[in-house]
């Protein structure tokens, strides 16, 4: 006596294992008891690689139209569906269904009654009619209010930043700014010496063209990058 997911048989001898019969079984089997795909069905069987209609038409109480997503005994083009087998040709023609179900059940809601659209546009109207415009003055004033609340936010994140270890040279020409968080981070002192003409570090002048040709902050950028490669 054999015994397996519930199922068990009893052999008269060796020839007869060659064939297993099911005599009884426990437990639900899902399979068969839960609601399914007409392609998964076990109760009428299908040929998915080569589905016919003689054998798709049949269903159990459970199948379900995989197109049309109800259950098969409701669907009105059965005749067609039956022989869906959940290939990528099938697959389109479900999507295809699921768009066209939604849009009709979206045409179906009730729209706004005409009073309601007429009470809406009246509401909107008064409001602006009611609504002042600013002069010139408390125009400017207000965006002065928006713009002080600008800077003041920028401030708490950004300040302004001035190179710490090189002071030669002429000050960058924009403002540059860095986190406030990585202002409290200190720099390493400059050990590496900017072999440059010395006329470079002096500010321009009819005499010298080329003064200021690289900023403070230019020339300490410089000097972190050849320090860190010397």
């Amino acid at each position: 006596k054999v015994r397996a997911f519930g199922h068990e048989r009893t052999f008269l001898d060796d020839s007869d294992m060659d064939d297993v019969e099911v005599v009884g079984a426990r437990g639900d089997d899902i399979a068969r008891n839960a609601p399914h795909a007409r392609f998964d069905c076990l109760t009428h069987k299908m040929n998915k690689e080569k589905p016919e209609l003689a054998t798709c038409l049949p269903i159990c109480d459970l199948c379900f139209c995989w197109v049309c997503d109800e259950p098969a005994k409701t669907c009105k083009q059965w005749q067609a569906h039956c022989l869906c087998n959940g290939s990528v040709e099938w697959t389109a023609a479900r999507q295809k269904a699921q768009r066209l179900k939604k849009a009709s059940a979206e045409a179906a809601l009730p729209g706004e009654s005409a009073a309601d659209i007429s009470a809406r546009f009246t509401a909107a109207t008064t409001q602006d009619e009611a609504r002042i415009p600013l002069s010139q003055a408390e125009e400017t004033a207000r965006m002065e209010r928006e713009q002080r609340a600008e800077d003041e936010e920028n401030e708490a994140l950004f300040a302004d930043y001035e190179p710490l270890h090189y002071k030669h040279g002429q000050a960058h020409p924009d403002p540059v700014v860095e986190t406030t968080s990585l202002s409290f981070a200190e720099l390493p002192t400059i050990s590496y010496t900017l072999k440059l003409p010395e006329h470079i570090l002096q500010p321009r002048s009819d005499s010298n063209r080329h003064g200021g040709t690289l900023s403070r902050l230019q020339l300490e950028t410089v000097s972190y990058a050849c320090q860190r490669h010397e």
